[in-house]
């Protein structure tokens, strides 16, 4: 039932190339008809040639080549054409599928990504498909046209002599019997086969992003080590794939060989002692059976790559049928502007491994106000900070935006107001301009500049080699960190959102780069709603509010006075802190 409906799945992208499919099929029944064509034009025309004269032989000889060479031509354009659309559908499919598999992943919660390796992602999208890509577009029109020019064939056969045919086909339900057996072994072959192969691409990956660590504490022949033999386990992995497939061909030929012994043995008692059949039909025959036998072994191939197919497309439904963890109302609210309230009511949040995170959360943020959440590591900070743009959903009460749940909102709307710098920033393979402009691809050349300048960043931007045009390199790569944060400010800047958060922007930046983050960090904030997660607590004294979380609890709220004079947790974390730097300038 779920290999059907992959298949109907699977029709659905097909569907909108279903003219070239049509004629792709035409091409192939064509193809199909021609090789039997061709044994029974032969097998008909060649007895009265050789009983008739020197020219009528000649001439009727010349007929037979004109014929058999156009029935090649024939077949030669219905091949061309069926090898061609085939492909075309299947590329179409192919593409389709990975569209939306991608964009599946771009909707799914930052949970699944926390929980799931993404080598196993990566390998849905690079191995899975193109393992399906291979039976889609190299073997799909062969395995349309190999049954037909098998069914074609005994047709043939049937009308040459339906007794030694059906003699022949006495090893079918043996043959079946093997191509289930080897069809089943290929697919869990194939399951394992996937799965190392996701687990070698999730170690290169992790290796490749910690090189620097890697190299530091010497780990590489240790590392080298670990990838040989996770590499070892991927290479046994699919010679089992290798060994099966090496065992199916001589298979079949065994059970065709033995049909081709048991028609020569018994043909051969109908065309001398019985005379019931010509010796051109036995020849016809053995030629037909030879057909057929090439087309098993080509079906047999093709029935395990079939399986392959079918266990890298099930890893790729399975993920495409994964339900997004946040849900949106058919009737979702969407606001064009919005003035920047939030509200915490009751709020508890736990992750699926059972941990309650955030206990009984309740607090207000008035719009324009800047409130700052505080704390030990662990504390919750961060998760709090993401329940406002709904990257998760509260386990119990509400979290509102502008009166609203967030439930109830369109999700695109909402994060439309709202903006995010984050401790760790990303800047995506581009530009610095296409960084910039990454929430307003439609910005000018201007927009772009005046954020750039509001964020301190246009100064050392003029001075890299291409200007806003200049590569930044994976994940940023070739810029400092501090510059990055900049871009990163400047990319918040030009969105203009009325609600900022601020996840410890400032943290592990040297004096000269937090100085100049701060001051743009300070434009930023102006006249917006702003949450800020900080580590460093000397960078929110100027907060209207602080808000002290622990152990997933507020147990402080004030401003920084206050919570100096009261003697608490924020009072002692602060003093500790003050200690950390005046020993740091010390030293």
């Amino acid at each position: 039932m779920r290999h059907r409906r992959g298949l109907v799945r699977l029709w659905d992208y097909a569907k909108p190339s279903w003219r070239r499919l049509t004629l792709a099929l035409l091409c192939m029944g064509v193809e199909a008809v021609c090789v039997p064509l061709m044994i029974w034009t032969a097998k008909e025309l060649l007895p009265p040639i050789l009983q008739s004269g020197q020219s009528q032989a000649l001439r009727r000889l010349d007929l037979v080549a004109l014929a058999v060479l156009a029935l090649g031509l024939l077949k030669g354009l219905a091949s061309y054409g069926h090898y061609y659309l085939g492909n075309y559908v299947g590329q179409r499919v192919i593409q389709g599928l990975r569209g939306d598999l991608f964009w599946h992943l771009l909707r799914l919660s930052p949970r699944f990504f926390e929980e799931t390796r993404s080598g196993k992602l990566i390998s849905h999208l690079t191995n899975d498909v193109a393992v399906l890509q291979q039976v889609l577009s190299e073997n799909i029109a062969q395995v349309l046209v190999t049954p037909l020019m098998a069914l074609g064939t005994v047709v043939l056969m049937f009308l040459l002599s339906w007794r030694l045919t059906l003699l022949v086909l006495l090893g079918a339900p043996l043959l079946a019997w093997v191509l289930q057996q080897m069809g089943r072994k290929m697919r869990r072959v194939t399951e394992r086969m996937q799965q190392r192969l996701a687990d070698l691409t999730s170690l290169f990956q992790e290796v490749v992003l910690g090189i620097r660590i890697v190299q530091c504490f010497n780990a590489e022949e240790r590392e080298r080590q670990r990838f040989g033999a996770e590499n070892e386990r991927t290479f046994a992995a699919i010679m089992k794939g290798h060994q099966l497939q090496a065992l199916m061909t001589p298979t079949i030929e065994w059970i065709g060989l033995t049909g081709m012994l048991l028609l020569l043995w018994f043909g051969g008692r109908e065309v001398i002692l019985a005379q019931r059949m010509g010796a051109e039909d036995l020849i016809a025959l053995l030629g037909s059976v030879q057909v057929l036998i090439t087309q098993m072994r080509k079906f047999g191939r093709l029935h395990l790559i079939l399986q392959q197919g079918r266990a890298a497309g099930q890893r790729i439904l399975e993920v495409l049928d994964l339900p997004p963890e946040i849900p949106q109302k058919p009737n979702a609210i969407a606001l064009p502007d919005i003035q920047g309230h939030i509200q915490f009511d009751h709020v508890s949040f736990q992750y699926s491994s059972g941990e309650m995170v955030l206990h009984d959360i309740s607090f207000e943020v008035r719009p324009g106000e800047v409130v700052a959440i505080a704390g030990p590591s662990g504390a919750g900070k961060t998760t709090l900070a993401n329940l406002i743009p709904r990257l998760y959903d509260v386990t119990s009460g509400s979290v509102r935006v502008e009166g609203y749940d967030v439930r109830d909102w369109d999700l695109a709307s909402l994060r439309s107001h709202i903006g995010i710098v984050p401790q760790e920033v990303l800047l995506f393979t581009g530009t610095v301009r296409e960084n910039i402009a990454y929430g307003q691809p439609e910005a000018s050349d201007e927009e772009v500049e005046w954020a750039a300048r509001m964020a301190y960043a246009h100064e050392f931007i003029v001075r890299l080699p291409q200007g806003y045009q200049t590569w930044v390199g994976e994940r940023g790569a070739k810029l400092s960190r501090g510059q990055c944060q900049r871009i990163a400010i400047a990319r918040a800047l030009l969105r203009n959102p009325r609600i900022l958060i601020l996840d410890e922007a400032t943290s592990a930046l040297d004096s000269e780069s937090e100085t100049l983050v701060q001051k743009a960090l300070e434009r930023l904030m102006e006249g917006r709603t702003t949450l800020i997660i900080a580590h460093r607590l000397s960078s929110i004294r100027h907060a209207h509010r602080i808000l002290i979380l622990d152990q997933g609890r507020i147990v402080e709220e004030g401003s920084h006075e206050e919570l100096l004079g009261r003697g608490g947790l924020y009072s002692k974390l602060y003093e500790l802190q003050s200690l950390q730097a005046r020993g740091e300038g010390l030293e």
